[in-house]
């Protein structure tokens, strides 16, 4: 029996249901079948085609799960997944009102 934590032979492999990437809610399951289903061989496509890494965070907490399943695959990830901020810079005048002093009442 293995013990918890383990690496190794005795570790489980995880689940066709678990989530790799929460922001898309992409299962482990279906990013295996999308690489079985359309014969892809490279990170870059499996991400177009499953949008796993382009929800709100932008891969920056399902990358290295999708770094290590590419590379379990045998292919190269590097630079396959590059993170783009989520939305624009702003200016903070345009969010504040003409007048930021407190209300005093």
């Amino acid at each position: 029996m293995g013990v918890a934590g383990a690496r190794g032979p005795e570790a489980a492999a995880p689940a066709v249901d678990a989530v790799i990437c929460r922001c898309e809610a992409v299962a482990l399951g279906a990013l295996v079948a999308a690489r079985n289903a359309w014969a892809i061989d490279d990170l870059r496509q499996l991400k177009l085609l499953t949008r796993a890494g382009m929800g709100m965070c932008q891969g920056r907490v399902c990358q290295p799960l999708l770094e290590s399943l590419a590379r379990s695959w045998g292919w190269d990830p590097s630079g396959a997944l590059a993170a783009r901020p989520p939305t624009r810079p702003w200016a903070m005048g345009q969010v504040l009102p003409e007048s930021s002093e407190p209300e005093h009442g």
